[in-house]
């Protein structure tokens, strides 16, 4: 197990607070990093979680998958898909998927609408992307710290 904050061997783990002791994912190796975590910084795991089965996949990537069309922010969705036990390869997929999606939505809406091609849809579909892309840059980190690459 390795120390969230500073990448050294855990040996007996410790924690920043009750929440993440309950939650037993992010371990620090001294009161120095216990001190230095910072959840939206050190939010991978010590060890990668358990994957899950292809039914319970489908199940989490449908709710991740609708959480990304309501809007929810594409880091956060792909952080929680990955955390659950999703593939990485899986979550760029669904990543790449409501991408598409959305750039499809946006030309049917942009048929639909002249106001829409005049009054922001190029700012919108660079919003998007970016979004997007942020899942993305998760998904990177991800397979970087555990060694992992997605096809």
């Amino acid at each position: 197990m390795l120390c969230v904050v500073c990448g050294q061997t855990v040996g007996a783990p410790l924690f920043a607070n009750a929440w993440e002791e309950s939650l037993r994912l992010r371990a620090c190796c001294s009161e120095a990093c216990v001190d230095a975590f910072d959840p939206d910084v050190h939010w991978i795991p010590s060890v990668a979680p358990t994957l899950l089965d292809d039914d319970e996949t489908d199940r989490t990537l449908d709710l991740g998958k609708a959480r990304l069309r309501d809007g929810d922010d594409a880091g956060v969705v792909a952080k929680d898909l990955l955390i659950a036990g999703v593939e990485s390869w899986i979550v760029r997929k669904a990543l790449a998927g409501e991408g598409i999606a959305r750039e499809q939505s946006k030309r049917t809406a942009r048929a639909f609408s002249l106001m829409n091609v005049l009054g922001g849809t190029i700012w919108l579909s660079r919003d998007r992307r970016r979004r997007v892309r942020t899942g993305f840059d998760v998904v990177d980190e991800w397979e970087q710290r555990f060694g992992l690459q997605s096809g």
